[in-house]
């Protein structure tokens, strides 16, 4: 059993920063309003917000979880982003599928390389056609893994790019995640040390992975791919 609180272990930890600003405000109203049929304690939801700076990887397959199943289709991240990266697998994998070779394609793309197995492609992004993506099946990392690496990247500053809708009912639903898992440990310790022991299991395996690659396999997970 912890001998601290969920969110104390998060709060307490040397050096830790507090999540803040006026995303912290706008996820605060957008939980008040997601919890008003259940009880919950507002130090808690005040807590768990401040925690935000802190994801662990457990959450990452939260966050991965939660993208997948409220993204809008809204095409902002095709559209908006300025430019992404994406490596020579990646491009072969795109080029097969859209029956063409790797250098008419690298062409079609105006892929810039640079000079690390990587390649830069300007957005607007030329398969997002509406509100469907049209390499849906062997889209690159970086879409799979957006929002989430957005939001893995500017945990420290909590500032993130405003054209994603997501963004903030992903982090107000790790917030009620913690809320409830606090109320858990104070209300039910048996109930929360078994499925903390559960989560240790499982994220076991990814502990000799890097976060890259840890993200991958929660992606291909939650995705129901081999």
């Amino acid at each position: 059993m912890l001998s601290k609180s969920p969110l104390d272990n998060i709060l307490e930890k040397p050096g830790f920063k507090p999540f803040s600003g006026k995303r912290a405000f706008k996820i605060l109203e957008l939980t008040k309003n997601n919890l008003k049929t259940v009880s919950y304690n507002m130090e808690d939801v005040l807590k768990s917000i401040s925690s935000l700076s802190s994801i662990s990887d457990k959450e990452i397959s939260l966050l991965v979880n939660l993208q997948s199943q409220i993204c809008t289709g809204c095409g902002n991240c095709c559209l908006y982003r300025g430019s992404i990266d994406i490596n020579k697998n990646e491009l072969l994998k795109i080029a097969s599928f859209r029956n063409k070779s790797y250098k008419k394609m690298k062409q079609e793309l105006k892929a810039i390389p640079l000079g690390n197995g990587k390649f830069r492609i300007q957005q607007p992004c030329k398969f997002f056609t509406g509100k469907s993506c049209e390499i849906f099946e062997v889209k690159p990392f970086t879409c799979l893994s957006y929002p989430t690496i957005e939001i893995l990247k500017n945990l420290s500053t909590g500032i993130y790019d405003d054209f994603c809708p997501i963004i903030n009912d992903i982090l107000s639903e790790l917030v009620i995640k913690r809320v409830i898992e606090e109320k858990l440990y104070k209300e039910n310790p048996e109930e929360f040390n078994e499925i903390t022991e559960k989560w240790k299991k499982e994220i076991l395996s990814y502990s000799e992975l890097s976060q890259k690659e840890r993200l991958k396999l929660m992606i291909l997970k939650y995705n129901n791919k081999d």
